[in-house]
C-alpha cells in the first residue's frame, strides 16, 4: 500500500514538473512524504507560490492527460 501511494505521488508530481519546474515539483514531493498530505492538497495550498490557478493545477493533475 505505501509503495502503491508513493508511486502514484511521483506519477502525480511528475505532471507537474512542465508546469512548475523540477525544482518546485521536487519540493512539493518531499513536502508530500513528510507530511502525509497529497500532491493535490499542497499544491492547492501553494497555488500562488506555483503560479498556477485552480483551474490549470486541475488540468495538469488529470489522471486522463497522464496517460
Amino acid at each position: 500500500m505505501v509503495m502503491k501511494n508513493f508511486l502514484e505521488m511521483l506519477s502525480t508530481v511528475t505532471s507537474l514538473a512542465p508546469k512548475i519546474g523540477y525544482e518546485l515539483a521536487a519540493k512539493i514531493a518531499k513536502e508530500s512524504v513528510a507530511t502525509g498530505k497529497t500532491v493535490r492538497q499542497l499544491c492547492n495550498e501553494q497555488l500562488a507560490e506555483l503560479g498556477l490557478s485552480a483551474e490549470q493545477l486541475e488540468a495538469a493533475l488529470d489522471p486522463e492527460s497522464m496517460t
